[in-house]
């Protein structure tokens, strides 16, 4: 808390250090470059809780010079009685016009308008950075820090910035699988609208990639959107045809996770679809019927 005080008091961090920090991500070191990207979420949440304390010092500065300012005013005035009792007057219709709720309410959006825009400087640098890296290291540290730089940006935006770019990794096989697990980590700041008519078929079409842990991945963020309820309605049949043939695949990561997103769904159906369109697919799959129903 020190140094926030410090820096928020003396104007070092909005002066000095988050201007140099802005010039850091246009380096033609790409070393530089790829540490300056995995440190970026940290660097959003430093830059937005610097700037919520500068105005906070600010406004509180303002309050501390009001205050000086109406007690001179009182010394001033305190022989005559006409005159204090047209400033009480006077304080009465301000304490009217301009209640400390509202005043503290103006600092609030105030804030709110400022860490925004903080975030929406870093949120530009993602374009600048993903077309200008031609080394694949910058590009590996992009992609891999996507879910904790998504958390830092906030869900507005994410959806504008992060995803548009995560999902341009998917089409390449060399970062498909880190591009599925930042979508999987992020995937809770989305609107459901997004999930359901962007993610969901991109998960789908994953499942029939020839690496495994791509499959599993794809198995899992299925099953995070099902147990977040970010899909629109569950088709039954559709997961029948789908996702059941891999109770069988060979890999036991897979099909535990097969299990977790059928037990997932079971809890979202009525019982009428359970027995009628869910059980007679899955029965197939099984040798006890009896210990799962």
């Amino acid at each position: 808390k020190k140094p926030i005080k410090y820096s928020s008091e003396k104007g070092t961090f909005t002066n000095y250090i988050y201007p140099a920090l802005q010039k850091l991500y246009i380096q033609n070191d790409p070393y530089l470059t790829s540490t300056y990207i995995l440190r970026m979420h940290d660097m959003i949440n430093i830059s937005v809780l610097f700037t919520e304390e500068t105005i906070r010092f600010m406004h509180l500065n303002k309050k501390k010079e009001a205050v000086e300012d109406e007690e001179a005013k009182n010394e001033e005035t305190k022989d005559s009685e006409e005159i204090i009792a047209k400033d009480d007057e006077e304080d009465e219709t301000t304490a009217v016009e301009e209640s400390p709720v509202d005043l503290d309410s103006k600092i609030e959006e105030e804030i709110k308008s400022a860490c925004f825009k903080i975030r929406a400087q870093y949120a530009d640098q993602i374009p600048v950075i993903n077309h200008a890296g031609t080394h694949p290291e910058i590009h590996e540290a992009l992609v891999r820090n996507f879910g904790k730089i998504a958390k830092a940006l906030g869900s507005e935006l994410t959806e504008k910035t992060v995803l548009v770019h995560t999902i341009t990794y998917l089409n390449d096989t060399k970062y498909k699988l880190s591009a599925l697990e930042a979508i999987i980590d992020y995937v809770d700041l989305l609107p459901l609208n997004v999930v359901d008519m962007l993610l969901k078929p991109c998960f789908e079409r994953s499942l029939y990639d020839a690496d495994e842990r791509v499959v599993f991945q794809s198995v899992r963020g299925y099953c995070k959107i099902v147990k977040q309820k970010k899909l629109k309605s569950i088709d039954p049949l559709q997961i029948i045809n789908t996702f059941l043939p891999l109770l069988v695949h060979p890999n036991i990561w897979i099909r535990e996770e097969i299990l977790e997103l059928i037990c997932a769904v079971i809890e979202q159906l009525d019982i009428l679809e359970l027995y009628t369109k869910l059980q007679p697919g899955l029965l197939k799959y099984v040798k006890k019927y009896e210990v799962i129903f």
